[in-house]
């Protein structure tokens, strides 16, 4: 009885921009139809499936109903999202950030404290800073880094190859990005 009313939507997934863009179309046109009130649809997207896709597919998404996309940036240190196996480059995220821009979709990124550890700190500070300041995302989200045991980072943490960041000095490195 209420969804009808519904006006913002969020398709869920790992990443529903690696769909064909006509695959895309169809679902946001049948949100649509289901939801006539429906002014915003936003979903998670990676680099490599947000540039799989030309300025004019992803137009053609824009005006169907897709306004934001979200990105996990992690980091603009290019030795950083290599350690993590991030599977795109911060050329990757420039242009994918670009293509957005001119398709009239918001971009909202999220990067990642810590992610680096000591050694990388201030790389990942410079380095995000500088990508954050050249991509002009309409949102930035800021999380902590936290390895999980079973991922390759949670590994290398347990058998001490990578040291976590002190709380102080995850401060020091976001004062590092905004000042």
């Amino acid at each position: 009885r209420f969804l009808p009313l519904l006006t913002s939507l969020y398709l869920e997934g790992g990443d529903p921009m690696a769909l064909p863009g006509a695959h895309v179309l169809r679902i946001l046109s049948h949100a649509r139809e289901r939801f006539p009130a429906l002014e915003r649809v936003a979903c998670y997207a990676t680099a490599r499936a947000i540039n799989a896709k030309s300025v004019e597919e992803l137009a053609r998404l824009a005006s169907a109903g897709l306004r934001r996309v979200y990105v996990g940036l992690e980091s603009g240190c290019d030795e950083i999202l290599t350690r993590i196996h991030k599977g795109s480059c911060r050329a990757d995220f420039l242009r994918a950030g670009h293509t957005l821009a001119q398709a009239g979709i918001e971009n909202d990124v999220s990067i990642m404290l810590g992610i680096g550890g000591p050694e990388f700190s201030q790389q990942h500070a410079d380095d995000t800073a500088s990508l954050l300041s050249e991509l002009r995302p309409v949102c930035v989200r800021i999380r902590t880094f936290i390895p999980v045991g079973n991922s390759p980072m949670g590994q290398d943490y347990l058998a001490g190859r990578f040291t976590l960041m002190e709380p102080h000095d995850i401060l020091r490195e976001l004062r590092l990005m905004v000042c």
